[in-house]
């Protein structure tokens, strides 16, 4: 690697990163510290805070929430009347509006996690709108259209931040210590949670993940950091009001986002300084702001996708090549031949007690509208085999499968697994207890490397939360890089070790099977449920993976199959159910199937 290369790949890094934007406030202020421009650098701080908000819940979580100038509003407001009012301390004001904001964010979310992403945009758009018109409204409280002026700067004793220089340093110290924490979290357990819903929901809670509980967690967050923000803008500015919180700030900071690069952090701070300094250029865009910021906003989205951040990183893979080789049908065959298949770490203790069915099917039945899906089912899987579910298109097996995983809650029927009854639990509830899946077409997530994608399997396995990830404490970080470590070793097991930094984008569809199912592995599940696994592998990658399943039933996992292909069914499965038309119409050892004369005719003939 030359040290063009090595430079670039610093720059990606995420303390470079922290570096890079410390660097940039340092020689802002050094520079500026005499200058009119010193003002727009503080502006660029706190909306940098804002931004990062934005960011979190737009970029990572995937919900467009068009409301965060409400709480930008809420704190602003809080601050000003508590320390007017009350003569609060501008820091106990400031912590005021967080609270308040968090309780807000926190009761919102609870009835906007309930619809659809699209309702979100609508509700939170309306919060922000309800805001501004009872800013307006409440005269008497919040000054009407003229707000609220005489309000106290910061201040630390008897040192007040009553300067440019000095507010300058507070903001910035402010925004770099959001951006460390914010960064820790994106790159956490809980960073990866959140890309994974945004990506695929459904594959996230598959992998454990509760959508709600990380929706929750990051929108109460977003809403803290805005509400910082708002309040800093306040003290600095000694004065709020509707004008300032309106539906332009509103364009302007999703503008500033997807200007930088969504789902990125730093790529907010280019979209920040360049949009705050733009009307500085000249008093036309100022003017008329209201008209031209749609207009490149929707430039933004037609022509940079994916900001200016996504410029760099182009550049940088071209500068960096691809690096990135096919595996060999030999790589992997010396590679499952190496060790025990399941690692040195994977607990036996977990799979199902060997004198009981792992899993035990009673009268199921599912419909959708007036279709009946699966009708009156009922079977069982004894621990250590591989039993495989099969019958004609349409005939419920992946239905099935759905219901056994929590992605479907049956109409009637009980579900049990070692005994437990796991009837209606969710799918990431289904996960937590050792049951893993796969899907007809691998649902892999898009916006991660091939190594995040294996980690976020762990999730059911590892336990670092929020707060923990945020400050980076050593049981956070032990915990990361023993699971990183563990990951790469699933990695190299598929063949897939060397491509751990790429994305699924590159793979073959072969490669993503051994990715998915890498995948599941990493939680260390005691059941495995695959729909369909070798579908679109010629003979030699399904021969592969046909032996890979059977060597993890040799170590003890127990598994449920549909698949089509009948050389690969007989050839693995201890015993299999036969469905039609959503009912059971066989079961048995795999010779009994091939001589059942219904399953010939509905099925094999």
């Amino acid at each position: 690697m030359t040290s063009r290369q090595k430079a670039f790949g610093f720059l990606t890094g995420q303390y470079a990163k922290i570096i890079l934007v410390a660097a940039f406030a340092a020689v802002g202020i050094a520079a500026l510290r005499e200058s009119y421009y010193l003002d727009v650098l503080i502006v660029i701080g706190i909306y940098f805070v804002l931004i990062m908000a934005l960011d979190l819940i737009i970029g990572y979580t995937g919900q467009l929430s068009l409301g965060h100038t409400g709480f930008f509003a809420i704190a602003g407001y809080v601050s000003a009347l508590l320390t007017l009012n009350l003569g609060l301390s501008p820091w106990l004001a400031l912590v005021a509006g967080v609270v308040c904001n968090a309780l807000i964010a926190f009761l919102l979310g609870l009835i906007v996690f309930r619809t659809r992403e699209l309702y979100f945009a609508t509700i939170t758009l309306a919060f922000g709108m309800i805001v501004g018109s009872l800013a307006i409204a409440l005269y008497d409280v919040t000054g009407g259209t003229v707000g609220i002026g005489g309000v106290k700067p910061l201040a630390v004793g008897d040192f007040e931040f009553d300067t440019g220089l000095r507010v300058a340093i507070l903001v910035w110290v402010v925004a770099i210590a959001i951006f460390w924490l914010s960064s820790n979290i994106v790159g956490s357990r809980v960073g990866r949670a959140m890309r994974a819903i945004h990506t695929d929901e459904v594959a996230a809670q598959a992998l454990g993940v509760d959508p709600m509980k990380y929706k929750m967690q990051v929108f109460v967050l977003s809403a803290m950091l805005a509400s910082i923000a708002g309040s800093l803008y306040v003290h600095y500015r000694g004065i709020i009001s509707p004008g300032m919180v309106d539906v332009v700030l509103l364009i302007q900071s999703l503008m500033m986002l997807f200007l930088g690069g969504v789902g990125t952090l730093w790529g907010g701070l280019l979209g920040v300084a360049l949009l705050t300094l733009l009307p500085q250029m000249g008093t036309m865009i100022e003017s008329y702001k209201i008209l031209i910021y749609p207009v490149v906003f929707l430039v933004i989205l037609l022509f940079l996708p994916n900001g200016l951040v996504g410029i760099f990183h182009l550049a940088s893979r071209r500068l960096e090549g691809s690096g990135v080789s096919l595996s060999t049908g030999a790589d992997l065959q010396r590679l499952i031949a190496d060790g025990p298949i399941l690692g040195e770490n994977f607990d036996k203790t977990n799979t199902p007690r060997m004198d009981s069915h792992a899993l035990e099917i009673v009268g199921l039945n599912r419909y959708f509208g007036g279709l009946q899906a699966v009708a009156d089912l009922s079977f069982t899987v004894p621990p250590g085999t591989i039993q495989s579910l099969i019958g004609p298109n349409g005939a419920g097996k992946s239905t099935v499968l759905g219901l056994i995983s929590g992605l479907h809650p049956p109409s009637s029927g009980e579900i049990r697994f070692q005994g437990k009854r796991i009837t209606g639990l969710k799918p990431n509830e289904i996960a937590e207890l050792k049951i893993g899946r796969t899907f007809q077409v691998p649902r892999l997530f898009q916006n991660m490397t091939l190594l995040d994608n294996v980690m976020v399997g762990c999730h059911t396995i590892t336990r670092t939360e929020m707060i923990p990830a945020a400050f980076s404490v050593p049981s956070s970080r032990k915990e990361e890089i023993a699971n990183r470590v563990e990951c790469l070793r699933w990695l190299n097991r598929v063949g897939l070790g060397h491509l751990a930094q790429a994305h699924p984008n590159i793979l073959s569809h072969g490669q993503k099977r051994w990715l998915e199912l890498a995948r599941v592995l990493a939680c260390r599940p005691a059941f495995l449920l695959l729909d369909e696994p070798t579908s679109g592998l010629n003979e030699t990658e399904k021969r592969q993976f046909t032996d890979f399943l059977v060597a993890l039933k040799d170590n003890g996992m127990t598994m449920l199959l549909v698949e089509h292909d009948m050389n690969v069914v007989m050839g693995i499965s201890d015993y299999i159910v036969v469905m039609s038309y959503g009912e059971k119409i066989a079961e048995g050892v795999p010779t009994e199937i091939q001589e059942n004369e219904a399953v010939i005719a509905a099925y094999l003939g």
